[in-house]
């Protein structure tokens, strides 16, 4: 199987990079409130990464921290892709960024 295209903006921090930041609402889901902000993680190490969470500011329009989301994999591959969805809790969330990274 391919590994997805890395588009958009790219972070690089601690050995991972991350692309296509977004906060969406899943498509046919009419009448859910639900959002999540999703991207598309690499493991850029030559190793196996284990306990891998994604932490996500969440911003409202004017640039002010409304939140955090967060996603958790168990593992992510030497050269891996991890496409992760963390549910938001906050509505007026408009904006993410990267909080960081953490590992077990």
């Amino acid at each position: 199987m391919a590994n997805p295209a890395m588009t958009g903006p790219l972070i690089n921090t601690n050995g991972f990079r991350i692309a296509g930041l977004a906060i969406e609402r899943p498509r046919g889901t009419k009448g859910s409130k639900l959002t999540y902000v999703t991207g598309l993680m690499q493991n850029i190490e030559a190793k196996k990464r284990f306990g891998v969470r994604i932490e996500l500011n969440l911003l409202d329009r004017s640039g002010a921290k409304v939140g955090v989301a967060t996603d958790y994999t168990a593992v992510v591959e030497s050269m891996g892709m991890w496409r992760f969805r963390a549910l938001v809790l906050d509505r007026r969330a408009a904006q993410v960024n990267l909080a960081g990274i953490r590992e077990d």
